[in-house]
């Protein structure tokens, strides 16, 4: 993403900010539904798939077509969760057979992961700045009523 990140909706209007929306007025509609889980996804990325799963579709944001985006972000936590762990366990720094110093990689695979976290939960309206981005889908329930009566007139 190039310049600065957008400001969430909340953040625009207590800034008194007259800006257009950035959203489409017409986004195309998908069903609101919980995508069967995938089954590489299991541990630490599971949990946060039946964690996230529930309350995306709660907000009425989780269709099946974003089954990859969540299951993406779910692999980048389990990774984020297993390189903290490394980090944690050896610390930041490592020496060598010579006694040199270097940078832990389990701290390289923890930042890739963050980065790669922020752009999935972007992409799902998980951040603040994305939440006014992301359209939840409404569902119109049908009144079974207006099958057998008719407004004449």
């Amino acid at each position: 993403m190039r310049g600065r990140k957008p400001k969430s909706p909340e953040q625009r209007t207590k800034d008194g900010s007259k800006k257009r929306p950035t959203h489409e007025e017409n986004p195309p509609e998908y069903e609101p539904a919980i995508p069967e889980c995938p089954a590489h996804i299991t541990g630490e990325a599971r949990k946060e798939w039946d964690r996230l799963a529930e309350r995306l579709q709660a907000a009425g944001t989780l269709t099946h077509e974003a089954r990859s985006t969540l299951a993406g972000f779910c692999v980048a936590w389990q990774m984020h969760m297993e390189a903290f762990a490394l980090v944690e366990d050896r610390g930041l720094l490592l020496e060598d057979a010579k006694g040199k110093e270097f940078k832990n990689p389990a701290a390289n695979i923890l930042n890739d992961s963050l980065r790669q976290m922020n752009t999935f939960a972007a992409e799902l309206g998980i951040t603040p700045s994305s939440r006014g981005r992301v359209q939840a889908v409404k569902v119109e329930k049908e009144d079974p009523k207006k099958r057998f009566f008719k407004v004449v007139g």
